[in-house]
């Protein structure tokens, strides 16, 4: 049970050890007949290994950013602003991957250290300590600068977002021209033995442009009205967004009568306004007339489409 609990504490704190992303993580590690956890690990870990193996390259999705025009000038200009984001998250990456090889080495030397001589001498002891020890600043060190990265990380990534506010009118046009010159990307990442991919200039400069164009490809999701109190029907909804619950009543002589009650008003302008008059106020989105189902409490809209906002980040000193 030491063992294994010594196994887990290893893999578990994955981040002293190198481990930032579960392609890092062994296939497979060796586990008692009773360790239940171990046994789990190792067959879903075996079953992931597919999605690492073939990392396609970001050329390869070339079109999946396109529809924008550019001449030589822009070509020209977002070539420069790529050159110097692409070289900042270069030198990040490559300190980091010299901290990493610290760790790396000074945890080979300790294993390899036979834990048979620590009771055998005190001068061995104290070589295992020393062993220990620089382990320990290894990955202190390695720590202390990926806190650091993440400042740094920000500079690269603040020029971008300036250059790209100045660029709005031309959003497409500008957005295609920099995920072109990602694509052709020559700097190797020397970690994965692939091109250095920098698509994610893309993301930062414009993002709020990038989810609306993935909504407007794959459809997105209808918008969602959810109210505990809203009851559970079929319901039509007009041009000026009055939400009405259908249902049928006796009119008293044998008959039946379709009746209309207003369960909810949705303007458009970001109100929503429940049929006491109480007024919630979200993201403004067009209304579209039809009919819909409101099924436990949800109402989908017909004929919408989710846009999640991207929040604008407060610019750092």
């Amino acid at each position: 049970m030491a063992r294994s609990a010594r196994k887990w504490a290893r893999l578990h704190g994955s981040s002293s050890n190198g481990f930032k992303r579960v392609s890092d993580l062994p296939l497979q590690i060796p586990t008692a007949p009773t360790d239940k956890i171990g046994a789990l690990y190792n067959h879903v870990r075996k079953e992931l290994y597919e999605f690492f193996v073939d990392v396609r390259p970001l050329e390869d999705f070339r079109g999946a950013i396109s529809g924008g025009t550019y001449d030589r000038d822009m070509m020209k200009e977002a070539g420069v602003i790529s050159t110097v984001y692409a070289v900042n998250i270069g030198l990040l990456s490559e300190k980091r991957l010299a901290y990493e090889d610290a760790v790396g080495e000074a945890q080979s030397k300790l294993d390899a250290f036979p834990n048979s001589k620590v009771n055998i001498s005190k001068e061995a002891a104290n070589e295992r300590r020393a062993l220990v020890r620089k382990r320990n600043q290894a990955q202190a060190a390695l720590h202390f600068y990926e806190e650091r990265s993440r400042q740094d990380l920000r500079n690269p990534i603040n020029i971008v977002r300036k250059w790209a506010e100045r660029r709005e009118d031309h959003a497409l046009d500008w957005l295609t021209a920099l995920w072109d010159i990602a694509c052709k990307s020559r700097r190797w990442d020397q970690r994965e033995n692939r091109r250095l991919n920098t698509g994610s200039i893309a993301f930062y400069a414009f993002p709020q442009y990038l989810v609306d164009m993935i909504v407007e490809r794959t459809g997105g999701r209808p918008i969602t009205v959810a109210f505990p109190s809203l009851v559970d029907g079929e319901v039509t909804i007009d041009e000026a967004g009055s939400v009405y619950l259908v249902d049928e009543v006796s009119d008293g002589a044998g008959s039946f009568v379709r009746r209309q009650t207003l369960l909810l008003q949705i303007p458009g302008d970001g109100r929503l306004i429940t049929d006491k008059g109480r007024t919630y106020n979200v993201r403004p989105f067009p209304v579209q007339p039809g009919q819909a189902q409101v099924r436990n409490g949800r109402l989908e809209l017909p004929n919408t489409q989710q846009r999640p906002g991207i929040p604008i980040l407060k610019k750092t000193k």
